[in-house]
């Protein structure tokens, strides 16, 4: 039973601090409503800069492993998030990538 209500009350504390969050963030937001706004072009362009930097930073080994065909249908249907025990996955595993070379 105090169990139980030790959890309630850890529940009811992340609660609150979340709407405290939530509620400063507001505010920020209106006191400044332009200040972290991004146009979705701009997002575009960061993401496919973002993925090029990655590329360009494997091997090309790894950069194979990596890429697959838009239109390849049997990589879509052999995608999943369930773990690699359950589920076989293609493609390069992040804890395969070298320190070194992201440094």
């Amino acid at each position: 039973m105090r169990c139980a209500k030790l959890i309630i009350c850890i529940v009811l504390l992340l609660i609150a601090t979340a709407q405290s969050v939530i509620a400063v963030e507001q505010e920020r937001q209106q006191e400044n409503p332009k200040a972290n706004t991004i146009s979705p072009d701009d997002q575009t362009v960061k993401v496919i800069a973002t993925a090029e930097a990655l590329l360009g930073k494997l091997s090309d080994a790894e950069r194979a492993s990596t890429l697959f065909k838009f239109n390849d249908e049997d990589q879509r249907l052999r995608w999943s998030n369930l773990p690699t025990g359950i589920f076989q996955r293609k493609g390069l595993r992040m804890g395969d990538l070298k320190q070194e070379q992201f440094a």
